[in-house]
């Protein structure tokens, strides 16, 4: 993952880029001297949002805005993460997984939400993945798939409630209350 920092979810992760309000995980993942040693020499770097916004990262000034939560003792190079960081990574790009998942396997789900909305909509149903404790690739996927496919029923019709509550309380697997969702 590190290896794909120039990519705007991982750079914009990395370095703690908090002007994108698109991120699924704010950052920054680099201690400052983590981002100081990617940063040298750096005086800019510009990239577009999920949004479409122009994002610019300040090269040495975004290194001194880090915040210490993920410091490190020494920084030796080549730069090696610690868990805590790669779990933020991993975490950064869920949404892009499910949302590249859903569109290479059931585009047919998105065709009357724009292009531009769905990645925001993924997140906002991984927000409600998470409340029902799903966490599984698999379950995460099939969730935002139910979202697609039932849209507001799915937080009002007292069948689907139900079933996501015996979800949430462990009563039944996400497979199984999808066998049993209403037409």
């Amino acid at each position: 993952m590190f290896f794909a920092f120039w990519d705007p979810a991982i750079l914009a992760v990395l370095v703690g880029q908090d002007t994108d309000t698109t991120l699924n995980v704010p950052g920054p993942v680099f201690s400052a001297a983590q981002c100081s040693a990617l940063l040298q020499g750096i005086q800019s770097w510009w990239y577009w949002d999920r949004d479409g916004g122009l994002q610019r990262v300040h090269g040495a000034t975004q290194a001194a805005r880090a915040t210490p939560a993920t410091t490190t003792k020494s920084i030796e190079l080549p730069l090696k993460l610690t868990q805590l960081q790669v779990d933020m990574l991993v975490e950064a790009s869920v949404p892009d997984h499910v949302l590249s998942h859903l569109q290479e396997n059931q585009p047919q789900l998105f065709q009357d939400l724009a292009h531009h909305k769905r990645y925001g909509y993924v997140q906002r149903m991984l927000t409600g993945a998470q409340k029902l404790g799903l966490s599984a690739m698999k379950d995460l996927v099939n969730f935002v798939s139910l979202g697609l496919i039932y849209r507001q029923r799915l937080g009002q019709d007292a069948q689907i409630l139900q079933l996501l509550q015996q979800v949430q309380n462990k009563t039944l697997t996400l497979d199984e209350a999808m066998t049993l969702m209403p037409e």
